[in-house]
């Protein structure tokens, strides 16, 4: 089966002509939740069985944006379940962890 777009295309040429030594190639994957890092997960997710690749998603929620923010984490999390790819989201009040460093 062809990619089916120019995105998987590109990432089938990179993946295919990199030649990592591993076998199953186990990529890890941030997503950010906003739609360049979301297409990136989609075209590996569609890529995963035909290259025998492996992935695992990660997000962090910084807690900059409120519940905007927690959305992109959510969409996250549900288009990870969606390909059948572990997510880790991990939540850091980014604000918080600035003020106690300045003490």
């Amino acid at each position: 089966m062809q990619p089916h777009n120019y995105l998987e295309s590109v990432l089938n040429q990179a993946l295919t002509e990199a030649a990592f030594p591993s076998s199953p190639l186990r990529l890890l994957v941030a997503a950010s939740g906003g739609p360049d890092s979301m297409a990136l997960l989609q075209g590996l997710g569609n890529l995963r069985d035909r290259l025998g690749i492996e992935i695992h998603v990660c997000n962090l929620n910084h807690e900059l944006r409120g519940i905007e923010s927690d959305a992109d984490s959510q969409l996250v999390s549900d288009v990870s379940a969606k390909l059948k790819v572990g997510c880790t989201i991990t939540v850091s009040n980014t604000h918080l962890r600035a003020n106690e460093t300045l003490r």
